[in-house]
């Protein structure tokens, strides 16, 4: 899966993947304080306020519901 970034008027897009029905419910999760997902063609696309995206520290990517705020800190806290 390819993943791109982009930022236009304070809105970010982030592709994650193949559409499925759950599209909107996995960006709300990723994206919490706002993030709503929509499928563009095969494509499920998040839609988020910019600057909101959780990352780890020393850049280890960004926090999620497969790795949340602790397991993220753990993971800086290896690096």
């Amino acid at each position: 899966a390819t993943m791109e970034l982009s930022a236009e008027a304070g809105v970010c897009t982030r592709q994650i993947g193949a559409c499925a029905p759950s599209c909107s419910d996995i960006c709300a999760s990723k994206y919490p304080n706002g993030g709503k997902g929509a499928c563009q063609g095969d494509i499920c696309v998040c839609f988020y306020e910019c600057g909101t995206e959780k990352r780890c520290n020393v850049g280890l990517g960004p926090c999620s519901a497969q790795c949340n705020d602790a397991c993220c800190a753990a993971k800086c806290a290896q690096q």
